[in-house]
């Protein structure tokens, strides 16, 4: 089952593959992915079952990180493998290029492109990161980068290690799914936005939206967290070296002003968040 959206002949700058930039115009990320689910009662063909599906990631993802950090702290490492790519990518796929001789070791393929054209040849669409893969047969179930982590809490409860957090209390679910959205928007594709603007307008737009996020989150997180803190973290250490490295060629003034130093409540959430997870997690990540 691919996603449904429209794939009509319209022209698309997504299409292109390897192009991020439309000159002269804001970023705008391509959000059509397959929305196969992976369920306890298998509704789509896709059932829980341990050791049966691999978490293709790459740590210069944010959206693969929070896929990372959510597996680990539930403790679905014995249950779900993970493969990572490296830390870039050519415009036809992610590579493999950390494993001995390029290859993944359980997938057996040198790019994540050939999972995804074994689900649908000559798949039209981007090879993203996070993907979770059929080992059985070598094709990406899902590449929905938000349902995956909505699943592994809610459809992997029986393997969650004593002590797993709940990402998703009930009292808050309402205010988690608004702030998630702003943090998403803003925060986590607010870098992107700036990285990939077509033009000076659009970045400084951007980039006055990102900081104005980032005020506000930082505000919140004085006294709140759960998943929105697995959402944001990760993109907000990429704010710093890691986002200048990979976004600010376009425009070459690129996110001029360093996260380190600033957002005292939001730096506080990364050790806890990336290391040491332990029993102590459920504290860490509540409300």
């Amino acid at each position: 089952m691919t996603n449904t959206d429209d794939t009509s002949n319209a022209k698309n700058p997504h299409d292109t593959p390897g192009v991020y930039v439309d000159k002269g115009k804001d970023f705008n990320r391509d959000m059509r992915y397959i929305t196969t689910r992976i369920t306890v009662e298998g509704e789509d063909g896709y059932e829980v079952e341990p050791n049966r599906y691999r978490l293709i990631a790459a740590q210069a993802c944010p959206w693969a990180n929070r896929a990372i950090i959510v597996r680990r702290l539930l403790g679905l490492e014995d249950v779900i493998s993970m493969g990572l790519a490296g830390p870039v990518h050519d415009p036809r796929s992610w590579t493999f290029d950390l494993d001995p001789d390029g290859v993944d070791p359980v997938l057996g393929i040198e790019r994540l492109q050939e999972a995804y054209f074994k689900r649908q040849a000559d798949y039209p669409r981007g090879i993203t990161v996070p993907a979770m893969v059929d080992e059985r047969d070598g094709a990406v179930v899902t590449n929905d980068f938000d349902q995956i982590t909505r699943d592994f809490a809610s459809q992997w409860k029986e393997f969650h290690r004593e002590g797993a957090p709940n990402l998703w209390p009930e009292e808050h679910a309402e205010e988690m799914e608004s702030v998630m959205k702003r943090v998403f928007t803003e925060v986590n594709n607010g870098v992107y936005r700036c990285g990939f603007a077509g033009s000076q307008e659009p970045y400084e737009e951007a980039y006055d939206r990102l900081w104005t996020a980032m005020d506000w989150l930082e505000e919140r997180l004085t006294d709140r967290r759960g998943e929105a803190t697995a959402l944001g973290h990760r993109e907000v250490a990429r704010v710093g070296p890691g986002a200048r490295h990979h976004v600010t060629g376009q425009l070459g003034a690129g996110l001029r002003q360093p996260a380190e130093g600033l957002y005292e409540h939001v730096h506080a959430l990364l050790p806890g968040q990336t290391a040491n997870v332990g029993e102590s997690d459920a504290a860490r990540v509540a409300p």
